[in-house]
């Protein structure tokens, strides 16, 4: 988990404790906005994931302000991805940021992780989440590069 973190600090310009927060506000994201079984999956497989989402409490599901209030009305994935939105705007990150800490952990995750299932579960978020694949389009066309 260091390891994403400090890629994730490195990339988007963040102090890790930021960068810890903020792989804890995507992974609780993922876990709610993909399929049970594949965001399990890939949580299992990452030591210490679950703790950063744990971590992360209920920021998924409503955060400050008014995408945070519409993310919790809606609910389901839609709700979960504004709501993930706002924590991270809270978090200083602006939209550039915010693709480019997703595209990272991804990323990252492909690295550590079974790459099938990690584009699996980005494809299943994207595929869940209109726009999200927008962020995520280099890595779903196979450029690991993030």
């Amino acid at each position: 988990m260091e390891e994403i973190i400090r890629a994730v600090a490195e990339k988007v310009g963040l102090d890790e404790e930021t960068a810890q927060s903020v792989v804890g506000t995507l992974l609780s994201f993922v876990r709610d906005a993909a399929d049970e079984e594949g965001a399990n999956a890939l949580l299992d497989q990452l030591p210490g994931a679950q703790e950063l989402v744990d971590g992360a409490g209920g920021e998924s599901e409503g955060g400050g302000g008014l995408m945070g209030m519409l993310g919790g009305m809606l609910g389901g994935s839609l709700g979960s991805a504004m709501s993930a939105f706002s924590q991270l705007q809270e978090k200083g990150l602006d939209m550039d940021q915010i693709g480019e800490a997703g595209k990272t952990l991804f990323g990252q995750l492909s690295e550590q992780l079974d790459s099938d299932l990690v584009r699996r579960v980005v494809a299943n978020v994207a595929g869940n989440i209109p726009g999200v694949g927008g962020y995520l389009s280099d890595f779903l066309d196979g450029d690991d590069d993030a």
